[in-house]
This record gives C-alpha cells, structure tokens and sequence, in this order.
C-alpha cells in the first residue's frame, strides 16, 4: 500500500462508516438508490500537499464550494464516490480510482 493509498484511507476514515451503508446523510442517498433526475451530492473535493491527501469534502447542493479552505493542489472525486454509492465500485476499487484521479492531477 502506497503512502497515497494510505492518506486517502485516512482521510475517508470519517466517512466511511456511512458510505458503507449506502449513505452519506445527504437526501437521495439513503437509500443506495440514486434516482436519475435528483442529485444533491454537488463535488466531493481532496487537498493534496507533498503527494499525500490531506483533507476530504463532501459539498450538497447550496453548499458554496468556493469557499474552500484549502491550501496547495485540490483534486475533484466525485465520481469514484458517486459509484460507490451507486455500486457500480466497491470500497477498495473507490480508493484505487481517487488514488488515479490524485496521480493524474
């Protein structure tokens, strides 16, 4: 497991038990089902500083992520986290492709 690997895991510790059941808390993603016309997951942004990931944020709708309190390089991993919850990925297949997306950045 790489030292990337590893911070992201860190990072998603948080959120981890709740995706894992199917939710986030946000509206639309109790369920696991994710119904085509409503979304309310907006951007689910990482802070990447020396190579690692040091912070994760999951922003709903009507959240301003313009706001972002980050500092150097930020990555957008939204759709690793929106196929999780779809289950088109599970938990590790998730970490492999925010890990890709972070390597790509």
């Amino acid at each position: 497991m790489t030292k990337l690997n590893k911070s992201i895991r860190h990072c998603m510790k948080c959120y981890g038990p709740d995706l894992r059941n199917g939710h986030y808390g946000v509206v639309g993603y109790t369920t696991g089902v994710i119904p085509s016309d409503y979304k309310t997951l907006s951007r689910v942004c990482c802070d990447i500083e020396g190579g690692v990931v040091t912070d994760i944020r999951v922003y709903g709708y009507g959240d301003a992520y313009e706001r972002r309190d980050y500092y150097g390089e930020t990555a957008d991993i939204t759709c690793p986290v929106e196929d999780f919850l779809k289950g088109n990925l599970d938990w590790n297949d998730m970490i492999d492709e925010i890990e890709n997306i972070i390597k790509e950045a």
